[in-house]
């Protein structure tokens, strides 16, 4: 279930026309103010015809997943260690 605090961004082309990936940067809202996104340098890329769905301000666990630029597959406590949460992203090369 969602947070009512988390922010979903959505990237996608308006030109579906499009066939090489679209470089892009992502100004965002978060708890902590305005981000440019990639935060490192670089970025982002979109492939032809895609989508893609930016959070902000994700709750994993009760820890703030400020942002994330890859794509969550899923979050879950393990059985092992229920004081540590993980996180599976969903990344490209």
């Amino acid at each position: 279930m969602l947070s009512s605090c988390v922010s979903l961004t959505q990237s996608s082309h308006a030109n579906y026309s499009i066939v090489t990936p679209t470089q892009y940067k992502l100004e965002v809202t978060t708890s902590q103010g305005e981000l440019s996104v990639p935060q490192l340098g670089g970025q982002l890329s979109l492939s032809p015809r895609d989508s893609k769905v930016h959070v902000t301000d994700y709750d994993v666990g009760g820890i703030n997943l400020l942002y994330s630029s890859a794509e969550i597959f899923t979050w879950f406590v393990p059985h092992f260690d229920c004081s540590a949460s993980m996180i599976a992203l969903l990344t490209s090369a």
